[in-house]
């Protein structure tokens, strides 16, 4: 449970921004299971999550996530294949379903270093709007440098995308660059978990936009500050602040956007 105070109400998966301020009170359920079948490791999870809207109740969303993994080391590799199946409520209305598969493939190249690879095929349709739902693949790789064990790690990693849209306009190719530091500051009997994350997207749609002269080009810089206390076995508290700032050749696509959240997570293993 949470709430976040959000300087610009936004559908990201839509383009569409308020440009309102508004403070939402959060709720989310998670569940996962693991075993073991032979040399291979089988997961599943679920998800429910909610975000209700002081103000503007037309941008309450409620969505579900079903996940399934299947992993296994074979070859000195640890390689796996996952599903994700989403849906998502906008306003009490159906919104959005997705469907995404991804092959994956990591391995600790030193005690130090480790390397993730993997392609994504993800399958997205955009229930009022038709004309913006999609089908993207994409590559990633990401490094990451364990200095201290997870007393301090370093996460480096590239996106590359290509998404092909029911309506041309919308189709784009993405670059995604991201960098994050992650560790644990110890205090009195227990430690804070602090993460530091940094995005830059670049975002090409190779087509002049309605009611601009302009091909559309999108640049977006996000950051991303967490900490996180955990009050008991059971019990953790995370404060988390976000800004964004994207820059669009076609200006009305242009906004920014600070988030401000606290929430609290009870777990039971």
């Amino acid at each position: 449970v949470g709430t976040i105070h959000d300087s610009n109400v936004s559908i990201k998966e839509i383009d569409s921004q308020l440009k309102e301020s508004d403070t939402a009170r959060l709720l989310g359920i998670g569940l996962s299971a693991r075993t073991k079948l032979g040399k291979l490791e089988i997961g599943t999870s679920y998800s429910f999550n909610q975000s209700k809207y002081r103000s503007f109740s037309e941008f309450n969303r409620e969505s579900n996530i079903l996940g399934l993994e299947v992993s296994g080391s074979f070859f000195g590799l640890r390689q796996g294949l996952s599903f994700h199946k989403a849906d998502a409520k906008l306003g009490n209305e159906d919104f959005l379903k997705l469907e995404r598969w991804s092959p994956y493939v990591s391995h600790f190249f030193t005690k130090r270093v480790y390397l993730r690879g993997s392609f994504i095929d993800q399958t997205k349709t955009i229930i009022p709007r038709p004309g913006q739902s999609s089908k993207s693949e994409s590559i990633t790789l990401d490094m990451y440098y364990f200095r201290n064990g997870l007393r301090q790690y370093f996460n480096i990693g590239t996106i590359i995308r290509e998404e092909k849209a029911a309506t041309e306009r919308y189709s784009n190719r993405s670059e995604i660059i991201r960098a994050r530091m992650l560790g644990r500051i110890r205090a009195r009997n227990s430690s804070f978990r602090y993460e530091i994350s940094l995005n830059y997207e670049q975002k090409d749609y190779s087509e002049v936009w309605p009611r601009s002269d302009n091909e559309r080009l999108d640049k977006k810089h996000f950051i991303r500050l967490k900490l996180a206390y955990p009050f008991s076995k059971s019990i953790t508290g995370e404060i988390y602040t976000s800004f964004v700032d994207s820059n669009s050749s076609v200006s009305y696509a242009s906004f920014d956007e600070k988030v401000v959240g606290v929430k609290f997570i009870y777990s039971l293993d």
